[in-house]
């Protein structure tokens, strides 16, 4: 593991990608390791130059995945409170190319960042696309294919058509597992996968060679810097921004697509509960989201209002110097450390600086107001708002668990009983009605969903 600290040190952003095969793994991990050490070797490039992050940067290379997902496993188990505590996302990449469609998925949260950054991100292959546009690409190999199975392909690519933000949500199958599932931690994993078109990818076997790499998957490594270059943007928009490019809405919204999943998925009425107050609590949610949205314009407005307050004064060396001298008597810090504002009017200068001197923004209080105090206070509403968007996915979490699976604790998505790496949404209720078929279960998580989203939209609101 490396880190980057940042300004912000206890706002995290984790990346990750696991570095085990089951043989040689040309695609899974290999492509995904290759594709993370790039983003690594941009990081260190910005470095260099004297760039650091906002928020740390925390990248792991995880082994034992192979196994059971045993190395983020352990981490995330292990230090559960630290995670939970400052991890503001975690993005993962496990295999980066073994076809031709990229496909990702996630936290709906991250949705517009994922997709704002795949549309600035160039197609690896044709002109005037982007990676975006690869969610529908195909393999080169057209034949005959068995009718059935072309029909499920053909469903499957309208349902994604008819999406043009929403992600698909995250089963099992890699290392974001436990962040997600277990912690409540936004999580996202993308790469390029294998259609019916393209060729055979011989999945955990000596056949996922780095000569089927170069001759079938990826010839010329492309698509492998297509999603280097998307991880890394979507990991700086992370670390860099003054507020969390966290959708909270998106997500509320998509909530009511869960509710109906579960009423069409029912056997039969019997089983079914009544579901109008977990419906009525959800649009709870997604207005206290809707005022959420506002409280982050006027945050990020307010602090750039701040900053350019200060900026004003900075031509004049009079001015500098009264607001240095003031702070200094103010607070007491030495003229080195306040001479920095002066020297470095930017957000993240003002952020490094300030951040020592929220702990004492009640002497702003009991003082007159004035240039700095102003950015103390924006600083500190910045901070209110993306502490609510990076808890926002813990409020699905629930301590006793799902039934027969009490490991997850999301209530709002796991993997699938019965998919393998497949995802179910509202994965307790949806089990008890369809699996189980036990009204009285069915009742029973409908209230604990229905008492944790509430939480939520109270949570948004305070």
């Amino acid at each position: 593991m490396a880190a980057i600290p940042g300004r912000i040190k206890d706002e995290v952003v984790i990346l990750g990608c696991h570095r085990d095969a089951w043989v040689t793994g040309g695609a899974d991990p290999i492509s995904g390791t290759v594709s993370l050490l790039e983003v690594v070797r941009g990081l260190g490039a910005l470095i260099r130059q004297g760039w650091q992050p906002l928020r740390t940067i925390l990248i792991a290379s995880w082994d034992a995945e192979e196994h059971g997902l045993v190395g983020s496993t352990e981490f995330g188990e292990d230090f559960s409170e630290w995670i939970q505590a400052h991890a503001v996302s975690y993005i993962n990449v496990d295999v980066s190319a073994s076809g031709s469609r990229w496909n990702v998925a996630g936290s709906p949260s991250l949705a517009h960042l994922i997709k704002r950054s795949a549309q600035d991100v160039p197609h690896p292959t044709q002109a005037n696309k982007t990676l975006w546009d690869a969610r529908y690409d195909s393999g080169p190999y057209i034949g005959t294919q068995d009718a059935e199975f072309a029909q499920m392909w053909t469903r499957s690519n309208e349902v994604m058509n008819d999406s043009t933000v929403s992600l698909p949500p995250l089963g099992s199958g890699s290392d974001y597992t436990v962040f997600l599932q277990r912690l409540g931690i936004a999580s996202s994993d993308q790469g390029f996968r294998y259609t019916p078109t393209d060729a055979s990818y011989h999945y955990h076997s000596i056949y996922d060679s780095q000569t089927w790499q170069e001759r079938y998957a990826d010839p010329g490594f492309h698509r492998h810097v297509a999603v280097a270059k998307n991880l890394g943007l979507i990991t700086l928009r992370l670390a860099d921004s003054i507020v969390l490019p966290l959708n909270t809405t998106h997500y509320a919204l998509e909530l009511d697509s869960y509710v109906d999943t579960v009423e069409e998925s029912a056997p039969d009425g019997d089983v079914l509960p009544k579901l109008d107050k977990l419906r009525r609590a959800i649009s709870k949610l997604q207005k206290s989201s809707l005022k959420l949205d506002v409280e982050k314009e006027k945050a990020a407005k307010e602090f750039r209002k701040a900053i350019r307050r200060i900026a004003r004064g900075r031509p004049g060396k009079y001015a500098i110097d009264r607001i240095c001298n003031w702070i200094k008597v103010l607070l007491g810090y030495p003229p080195k450390d306040i001479s920095e504002l002066g020297r470095h009017v930017d957000r993240k200068h003002a952020w490094d600086i300030v951040g020592d001197f929220e702990q004492q923004s009640n002497t702003c209080k009991q003082r007159r107001r004035g240039p700095i105090c102003d950015l103390i206070k924006a600083v500190a509403r910045v901070r209110k708002v993306n502490q609510k968007l990076r808890l926002f996915e813990q409020g699905f979490l629930a301590e006793g668990g799902i039934k027969d699976r009490e490991w997850y604790k999301h209530l709002g998505v796991a993997p699938g009983k019965y998919l393998g790496y497949g995802a179910t949404t509202f994965p307790a209720l949806f089990e008890a009605v369809v699996y189980d078929r036990n009204a009285t279960l069915a009742k029973h998580e409908t209230a604990r969903l229905t008492k944790l989203i509430k939480a939520l939209a109270k949570q948004l609101k305070a």
